[in-house]
């Protein structure tokens, strides 16, 4: 299994915890996926694919009478049908694990028609790094007791105040101190001492994000007053 940058305290299963999966869904998770659950957690891989809790019923419930947005044979129906949600995407693509096939993972595509198989859940998360060349910038984003905070006051007299989200973005690299940066043209200031990072909507100039985790809330209001204060100083 590949090693990721990894952001914010992670929260890895216990052999019981992967036992009450297991029991949940009726069957055994395959080792590639089981062994990441162990190691990282709940979480995302760059803001892209969301790794989240398994769900036995909500395909069947949400896609047994729309099964025909895909290409399917007649046995992919029966199986695809019953498959266990285990990912998604930003994009609205589906992952599923069927447990017992060869390929037992399987993407089910928002905007295509036909599905894509995977032998292993490490070749999924490649699936995504390759299509959307993200090699440069990989990482997990830890969802254990994580809060998010919004700023998207920069609309003043119906016009969008963008000198004043200049400002704001100026002042925070001048006066904060960040770990690492992903995507300069839509910066992700990563923060570990508050378990998160601050986004800045670099290309609309209408909000920002502050991502922390609960552990380390304190430090990380302190960001978000200045953020506050910088966006209510009088320009002068």
């Amino acid at each position: 299994m590949e090693r990721y940058y990894t952001i914010g305290s992670l929260k890895p299963f216990s052999e019981i915890d992967i036992k009450k999966i297991e029991d949940t869904i009726g069957s055994t998770l395959p080792e590639g996926y089981k062994n990441f659950l162990m190691t990282y957690g709940f979480g995302d891989i760059s803001e892209l694919l969301m790794i989240t809790l398994p769900d036995k019923d909500y395909f069947r419930s949400t896609f047994q009478d729309a099964l025909d947005i895909w290409e399917l044979t007649i046995e992919e129906e029966k199986t695809i049908i019953d498959g266990i949600i285990i990912a998604r995407t930003i994009d609205g693509d589906t992952v599923l694990l069927i447990p017992g096939n060869k390929s037992p993972f399987v993407v089910m595509p928002r905007h295509s028609m036909s599905p894509v198989y995977f032998s292993t859940f490490n070749k999924v998360i490649n699936f995504y790094v390759s299509n959307y060349k993200l090699e440069d910038n990989i990482y997990f984003d830890s969802y254990d007791n994580f809060k998010l905070k919004v700023f998207s006051d920069f609309v003043q007299n119906g016009i969008l105040n963008k000198p004043l989200f200049e400002k704001v973005h100026k002042r925070f690299i001048d006066k904060i101190a960040f770990d690492r940066i992903i995507e300069n043209r839509q910066p992700k200031y990563i923060i570990q001492k508050i378990g998160g990072w601050v986004y800045f909507d670099l290309v609309n100039k209408s909000s920002i994000r502050v991502k922390f985790q609960q552990q380390f809330e304190e430090e990380a209001n302190r960001i978000v007053e200045f953020i506050n204060s910088e966006m209510n100083a009088n320009d002068s």
